[in-house]
């Protein structure tokens, strides 16, 4: 693999808490893709890039939901750290992935906690490092490992059941080698963001990024790619560059008739919509809407709070951010065709505006105001695939002091409850 760093060497931190090194190394790889605009191909060759119709998306009424809080949980009395995802499954259970601890949470409808899995490990039901955690089929709880691609399947008590592997697990000095970056399951069916990489030498690699429909067990002889992305990756461990690509790579979801729906600009209101075999699409836009760029004072913030460890030593982490900020930060799908997305363009703290529904099938979108109150300075907000909400409060302190925010070191997880409104 060209970057050659293995857990452990390093330790990283964003503000006072550390991150596992091995999450950081994944998360760079990705955001330190260089687009060069070919469209070579690794292996089998990408699929023409689909011819995208656009659309913009017209506004209808805002709406206002009326909530209520259900019940909170604290991390004084569960531990748990930085959530990367807050899902629902069927059974209405949630299902948490904690990126810091490399836990994963299983929540009831009351907040009661059904299980605080720890994942990293060796052996079956373990990971040497978390990507994802998703709501399978059956009640089960998948876990994702990008590299070496590996998929742990747990039932609901946490109990392993059985692995997945999208190839047969390659040697470290392999040319060509394949990696599952995000997957999700829709009827039965996985699917998935695929990266394969070729090791170019003198510290430089191809990478091919694609979306993907996986047969049942992650069958790639039944694979149907989209359009893929070729991307040069110049290796530097102490050094992150991701001024100069953009890919949605775990902002996508899976609508009826197996399409993809993902952002398809960074620093604009879009949305693509298109299938896995289709050489035809739809980009769902907002022109109304400004570029979301960000201040100097912002970049220089981030860029300092970026630190690692190595062999004992303190080193300066470099991580050059894009001048635009991304518009849309998620995407959580509803029914049907209908999505919810959160992100930069929901204003200043207090305003009530909590997502937007978009309807791709019509083509339309309203804003969805409530009465939660929330410090996107501080609190993180996840909504859920019933309407609900999850704020959890502090959830992005550790991207601020403590004393310039007014956050505080104790994350508080907190379910809302649709009750009422103009629904």
């Amino acid at each position: 693999m060209p970057m050659k760093m293995k857990p452990g060497n390093f330790r990283f931190f964003v503000g006072r808490r550390p991150l596992p090194a091995a999450v950081v190394v994944v998360v760079g790889l990705v955001v330190a893709m260089v687009g060069n605009g070919k469209q070579a191909a690794l292996g089998e060759p990408c699929r023409p890039e689909p011819q995208m119709a656009k659309r913009e998306l017209r506004r209808l009424p805002t709406r206002t939901f009326e909530y209520e809080q259900d019940w909170a949980l604290s991390s004084n009395d569960e531990l748990f750290g930085v959530l990367k995802s807050v899902q629902q499954a069927p059974q209405g259970n949630l299902i948490v992935h904690d990126q810091q601890l490399g836990h994963v949470l299983v929540l009831s409808k009351t907040g009661t906690v059904k299980l605080n899995y720890s994942a990293l490990g060796d052996g079956p039901g373990k990971v040497v490092f978390l990507s994802q955690v998703f709501p399978g089929p059956g009640g089960t709880i998948g876990l994702l490992q990008s590299w070496p691609d590996r998929i742990e399947i747990l039932d609901a008590e946490g109990v392993p059941k059985t692995t997945l592997h999208l190839h047969p697990v390659a040697a470290d000095d392999a040319v060509d080698q394949l990696m599952l970056m995000h997957v999700s399951t829709y009827q039965g069916r996985y699917f998935g963001v695929l990266a394969r990489i070729q090791d170019l030498g003198a510290g430089k690699s191809w990478n091919r990024l694609s979306m993907a429909a996986l047969g049942p067990d992650l069958d790639l002889s039944v694979t149907e790619e989209t359009h893929c992305r070729i991307f040069h990756i110049a290796s530097r461990p102490a050094e992150i560059d991701e001024t100069a690509g953009y890919y949605p790579f775990d902002k996508w979801v899976v609508i009826p008739g197996g399409k993809f729906v993902y952002p398809g600009r960074r620093d604009q209101y879009s949305l693509v919509v298109a299938a896995p075999d289709s050489t035809a699409g739809t980009e769902f836009i907002r022109s109304d809407l400004g570029t979301m760029n960000r201040s100097p004072a912002e970049i220089e913030a981030f860029t300092s709070q970026f630190k690692a460890t190595q062999n004992g030593k303190d080193v300066r982490i470099r991580f050059h951010l894009f001048p635009t900020a991304e518009m849309i930060h998620r995407l959580v799908a509803l029914d049907g065709s209908t999505v919810a997305i959160t992100g930069a363009f929901l204003g200043p703290a207090g305003n009530g505006h909590l997502y937007d529904m978009v309807d791709l099938s019509h083509g339309t979108y309203r804003e969805i105001h409530s009465n939660i109150r929330w410090n996107p300075d501080c609190d993180d907000m996840f909504v859920l695939e019933t309407g609900n909400v999850v704020v959890v409060e502090n959830g992005r302190a550790h991207l601020h002091a403590a004393d310039d925010a007014g956050c505080t070191d104790v994350p508080v997880l907190r379910y809302w409850r649709v009750t009422g409104g103009d629904r």
